[in-house]
């Protein structure tokens, strides 16, 4: 053991660290710390502290390879400017990544960086990051919930697939494109929300396997348009509602999301719409 901290009244070992840096000499621009909790009721987390340019793994090959099946937790600092591909593939225990909502200086998830993550729940984007690589989220099987940056055009193939947990999504408005098998599998969604104008480009199967009688949100005098486009055709309830509307949709927890329309509040839940008395709407 290299250290040690306290960290709200729970020991706490410092397990193992190096370096995981895209800069040259030797990447000592980001360091990464492993700690190793000594109780069962906190977790043990992997520390990225730096700044710039994380370097790219692949998935024989990352500095904490060996530490995949315990890492449960991942912090990773506000001024770091990516997550480098396959950084926690397969680390199947992680159940959560804080990326720093508020960041400015993320701005890319390498490919298949969580890819594998059975037990990741929920993950929210900071608005910074204008790329997420192919197979980001691929078979995060427990994921039911994601916010993606308002600065993505496109979603990558494979992004959400096999993410069969997945309640709701909520596509930004200046996505234009949406590639193959992107949702394929997301077989637990209740509804979509898509801001974009102008139907997002769909690739082969980018929503296979989805529901196709969900409710699909889309704005005012665009229903058209979706209902004519690939991919979007295939859906049999796409609604059209404002942007007041749109911007208060709102997920509450993995199995709950709320909506206002017209100014009456509807929850959705396990499929089916509630009035705000608890009555089901049909």
């Amino acid at each position: 053991m290299i250290a040690l901290v306290v960290s709200a009244g729970t020991l706490m070992a410092q397990d193992d660290n190096g370096y995981c840096g895209k800069e040259e000499g030797g990447g000592e621009n980001i360091e990464w710390t492993f700690f190793e909790s000594s109780s069962s009721i906190s977790p043990s987390w992997l520390s990225l502290h730096g700044s710039g340019e994380m370097k790219d793994f692949t998935s024989s090959e990352c500095p904490w390879k060996h530490l995949r099946g315990l890492i449960e937790k991942v912090y990773v600092d506000e001024e770091i400017d990516n997550i480098g591909s396959y950084a926690f593939y397969n680390c199947s225990e992680l159940y959560e990544a804080q990326l720093y909502a508020s960041s400015s200086w993320l701005e890319k998830i390498g490919q298949f960086a969580f890819n594998l993550c059975s037990k990741l729940t929920s993950i929210e984007i900071p608005n910074s990051v204008n790329e997420i690589g192919n197979g980001a989220f691929k078979d995060c099987s427990a994921l039911t919930s994601v916010t993606l940056p308002t600065s993505l055009t496109t979603i990558k193939v494979n992004v959400f697939n096999g993410c069969s947990s997945l309640t709701t999504i909520s596509i930004p408005a200046r996505v234009t494109y949406i590639r193959d098998n992107a949702f394929l599998g997301c077989t637990g969604l209740t509804s979509i929300t898509c801001k974009a104008a102008t139907p997002p480009t769909c690739g082969d199967n980018c929503f296979g396997n989805v529901p196709k009688s969900i409710p699909v949100y889309v704005p005012q005098g665009t229903k058209a348009a979706y209902e004519a486009a690939y991919g979007w055709n295939s859906f049999t309830n796409i609604q059209e509602i404002s942007a007041t509307d749109m911007e208060s949709i709102q997920t509450s927890d993995a199995s709950v999301q709320k909506i206002l329309r017209d100014g009456q509040l509807f929850i959705i839940r396990d499929g089916k719409t509630f009035n705000a008395l608890g009555v089901e709407v049909k």
